[in-house]
């Protein structure tokens, strides 16, 4: 690991410890590239369906999680940002990725 990169002073694990659940992360990705490779269009767009329900669902915690880490009353307007940054962002990547999906599946470009 390069010495300008350290884990948060607030965590327990040392860098040591870090670089093997970082090296299994990162087989994780690869096998998950196969996985993903191999599906056809129409079970990736069943898949991202599914990954924007769970998201919406867990929204919430997600936006309060952020705010709590950054020690945010929640009351605060600034909470609306952890809202933007991670749930809502990712719903509308989804969403656009679904429908870029769509369009391959019936011939179309998504461009258009």
């Amino acid at each position: 690991m390069p010495s300008s990169v350290r884990p948060a002073a607030n965590t327990v694990a040392d860098a040591a410890s870090v670089i093997p659940s970082l090296d299994a992360a990162i087989e994780e990705l690869r096998a998950g590239s196969r996985t993903w490779s191999a599906l056809t269009l129409s079970q990736r767009i069943r898949l991202l369906r599914s990954i924007r329900a769970t998201v919406a669902t867990e929204a919430e915690d997600w936006a309060l999680t952020a705010a709590r880490a950054k020690g945010l009353d929640l009351d605060s307007p600034l909470v609306g940002e952890e809202w933007l940054t991670g749930p809502y962002a990712t719903v509308v990547a989804i969403d656009a990725y679904i429908e870029t999906l769509t369009s391959l599946r019936v011939g179309a470009s998504p461009l258009d």
